[in-house]
Formats: C-alpha cells, structure tokens, sequence
C-alpha cells in the first residue's frame, strides 16, 4: 500500500528587462546580494525557496476524493546537475533525457507540478532475514494510467497560470525539451515530459495501514497497535489508509499527538 506523491518540475525564463527579479544561484554578485539582504532580515534568504504554491483537482477521481493536484512556484531555476542528482536521483540518461543544467536560462522561475494523491501503490520488502538490510521498495510509479492523465492535466493548468495575468507578462516561452519526439503543445509532449522528470517528494505514506478488526490489509489497529505484536505501536504517515491531499508533515504530528494521548489514557495517565 505504499503511496509515494510525485514531483515534477518546468522552466519558465524572465523576459528582457526582467532579470532583476530573478536570482542565480552561482553568481558571486547574486550571493553576495543575497547574504546582505539575509543580514538586514530580508531577501530569498530568509524564507522557503518554494514561495508559493496551489492546490487543484484533476477531474479523474472522485469529487469526494479532494485536491489530487499540487503546485509549487520558487524564484529562480537550478543549474546544479550534482544537486538534482544527490537530493531527488535525476539522472541524464541518453535513453530517456533530460534538460542538461547548464544550458538552462540564467534567470527564470521553476513550477514543479505534483500528483498528491495517486492511484498507483507500491510496496515495501524484506530484502533478507537480517534487520539492518535495507529493504526492497518498488513504487510502481504511475502504473495506474489515471495518474498520468491527473498529472497532464497539471501540467496543463501550470501553462494556464504561467501564459496569464501578471505571470504571463514577466515570463518567457516554456523551456521545452528538444529530445522528445512530439509536439510540445501535444498530450503526448507533456505525458513524456512527466515521465522522464518525476521524482519523489518525499511523503512517502500507507505503508502500515490502519484498519479495523478483519482487514486482512491493515498492519495496525484503530489504535495504533501492530497487529499480533503486544507492546508496539506505529505513529506516523505509514498508518494512513490513504495519502492525504498535500504536504505530510502537519498531519504526521497530530498522527503522534493522538497516539501519546492514546497511551495516556491507556495508563491512566491523563
């Protein structure tokens, strides 16, 4: 059951006349700047790189279902390859490849799209009898065709928001990518774009799914409690039955708050 949110990302470049705005991260002139304007408690410095980001539902699940769309906006565009690499696994592979870092525009802004709640599950196993061994974890990412047809309609909406409105007159052209063999403006042009950029986003969920008494799926019970082990609880984004409809973090604490008060009252404690 495991379900692990998608992230993508798209280039946009300033229009001449707009580069102030942006920021390049190997300037010295642009570090320098940004580690004075730190200094005085201002500038990108002192803030999160994604500085804004949406939510959005695809049309392909259910209504009830909620936001299965993420977007998030950040100010500048990376050009470190060793990064991309180190913190998300992208790699330029000459089968399937990606934009090259160096040759992206100098200043620009970077969407990365994000498919929150995906109806592809994959799963985590053991490797070996020996605890330490790390285990064997297959995704299965976008193996559910619904989910590239959600993810699509992302990326659509992105192009929508950047070609708009205020956006629409500082940005520049998509950064597309040459290498894919179809129209850029074509279904197919973004449906391989997502393929080849999709990374984790690290909220990684269900894994311990919770369920009541004869879910023959659930790891743990209402409680928290693993099922056929005495004395062990699980408190986390594993539990949850489904992936929620955004960021982990926030229901993962009140995931543990509730599991703390669970064991209060089960010692009288309260």
């Amino acid at each position: 059951n495991l379900q692990d949110p998608l992230l993508s990302h798209i280039y946009y470049p300033l229009k001449p006349g707009y580069e102030h705005l942006g920021f390049y991260d190997k300037s010295p002139i642009d570090i320098a700047k940004l580690v004075a304007k730190y200094a005085m408690g201002t500038g990108l410095g002192c803030y999160s790189w994604v500085t804004g980001m949406s939510f959005h539902r695809s049309g392909v699940r259910k209504e009830e279902d909620g936001n299965d769309l993420q977007i998030h906006f950040c100010p500048l565009i990376g050009h470190e390859q060793n990064q991309a690499t180190k913190n998300f696994g992208l790699h330029l592979n000459e089968a399937r490849p990606i934009n090259e870092w160096g040759k992206l525009p100098k200043y620009g802004i970077t969407i990365l799209p994000s498919l929150v709640r995906a109806q592809s599950t994959g799963t985590i196993r053991l490797a070996s009898a020996d605890p330490l061994a790390p285990p064997i974890i297959d995704p299965r990412y976008l193996s559910d065709e619904n989910d590239l047809k959600a993810y699509v309609e992302c990326y659509k909406f992105t192009r929508q928001v950047c070609s708009t409105g205020a956006l629409g007159e500082i940005l520049g052209p998509e950064v597309i990518d040459e290498s894919i063999p179809h129209p850029a403006d074509s279904w197919e042009y973004m449906a391989e774009t997502l393929r080849r950029r999709c990374v984790t986003i690290y909220h990684p969920a269900g894994t311990a799914r919770m369920g009541r008494k004869g879910d023959s799926r659930a790891v743990v019970d209402p409680f928290l409690k693993v099922n056929g082990v005495s004395g062990l609880r699980v408190a986390d984004a594993s539990i949850m039955p489904d992936v929620v409809s955004g960021n982990t973090n926030a229901p993962s604490i009140m995931i543990g708050e509730k599991c703390a008060d669970m064991i209060k009252k089960a010692w009288n404690l309260e």
